[in-house]
């Protein structure tokens, strides 16, 4: 047996009378916790799949992004076994020096990223495949992937299925032509009964239209869940061009001025505020396809946003349950008037936590308890 970790100490701490004091030893590093300091989670999907080969291979759970392989406990044979795994997952084959090269998630998928694309060709992500239990789908975000709910996956229940319906189209896509593709998908997966989850305004929404796709056509949806979901209100008064838009989507979390980006064509304005995200984001230099996965991204959420603002919302009688966060004035997020069965639960955490640690522990304690009730 190989050590999944060491500590190094002078000498060994001793009692009176000369045996071992155990209570004295240093304590292991925490590798199971997502608060320990230094902790950075997977941003997009390579991160994601790699990620999910490592705690395979190693047996240590949840990694960082920019922890270490070695560090983690791995040696030359799982570095052997991780390397095969690597190549039946994308396809590449990579010498065993890679791990001392890139020998951090990071590091290891930005060496697979440079070679292939970085989002998934099929809707359909398996983000926690096991279980017998109906599964839970949940809808991408604006952005179009699903990478946001890695954490509720794994947090949920280890005997149920989590799938992440990801965007795949390229180009513009109604709400209602996104939901007719989802439930397609959902219907090709399952037998029913279907259980739905959206997150943030797109996520939703899309969670929604897919239901009622769903029971048109003969579904059983016992329960959507929407994640501070509020309801679309229009176009906001404010968005008036494309570098207001990009201040109204992004001006919270980068540094962005409509007047900055007004002098350039709205493709350069894309590429600026990409470059911006991407700094953000700090993602290593050698990533060299950082800047463009940041702008298929953006300009995704663009058009997922516009959409969005013109979709007409219609009832839906089905039950709902809308978990909102903390900080939110409008309790029922404008929905009550268009789905009579609507239950609000309000969560102790702000709308950019609800799916991290530890938020999302709570979150998923509450959609847990409802599910299994339904399963019963």
């Amino acid at each position: 047996m190989v050590p999944a970790h060491f500590v190094e100490i002078t000498a060994l701490p001793r009692t009176t009378a000369g045996k071992i004091d155990r209570a004295r030893l240093p304590a292991v590093p925490d590798t199971q916790s997502t608060e320990r300091k230094g902790y950075v989670g997977p941003r997009d999907w390579i991160e994601f799949r790699v990620r999910s080969l490592w705690e395979e291979i190693l047996g240590v759970s949840p990694i960082g992004v920019r922890d270490g392989f070695f560090e983690l406990g791995g040696n030359s044979l799982r570095a052997a076994y991780l390397l095969t795994r690597v190549e039946q997952e994308f396809g590449q084959a990579f010498p065993l020096t890679l791990l001392f090269d890139a020998g951090t998630v990071e590091e290891m998928s930005i060496v697979i990223g440079n070679h292939q694309p970085a989002e998934p060709k099929t809707p359909l992500v398996r983000l926690q495949p096991s279980g017998s239990r109906s599964p839970l789908f949940v809808m991408h975000t604006g952005g179009g992937t699903v990478i946001d709910f890695v954490e509720l996956a794994r947090t949920l229940d280890a005997d149920r299925p989590v799938f992440g319906l990801a965007r795949v189209a390229e180009g513009p896509m109604s709400i209602e032509d996104i939901a007719t593709h989802h439930a397609q998908t959902v219907r090709a997966t399952s037998a029913g009964p279907y259980y739905l989850a959206g997150w943030s305004c797109s996520g939703g929404v899309i969670a929604m239209e897919t239901a009622r796709r769903l029971v048109a056509e003969g579904g059983e949806v016992p329960l959507v869940f929407l994640l501070d979901t509020p309801r679309p209100a229009g176009w906001p008064v404010t968005v008036v061009d494309d570098a207001s838009f990009w201040v109204w989507l992004l001006g919270d979390l980068i540094p962005l001025s409509a007047d900055e980006l007004r002098p350039f064509d709205a493709e350069t304005q894309l590429d600026v505020v990409a470059r911006k995200l991407t700094s953000e984001w700090r993602r290593p230099p050698r990533d060299l396809h950082a800047n463009e996965r940041a702008r298929q991204s953006l300009l995704m959420s663009k058009q997922s946003t516009e959409a969005l603002w013109r979709f007409q919302v219609r009832p839906y009688d089905g039950r709902v349950v809308l978990f909102r966060a903390s900080h939110v004035a409008a309790e029922d997020g404008r929905w009550a008037a268009y789905v009579p069965r609507l239950e609000v639960v309000r969560l102790q955490a702000n709308h950019n936590e609800l799916l991290l640690r530890p938020a999302v522990i709570d979150l998923a304690r509450r959609i847990r308890v409802l599910l299994t009730d339904h399963d019963q």
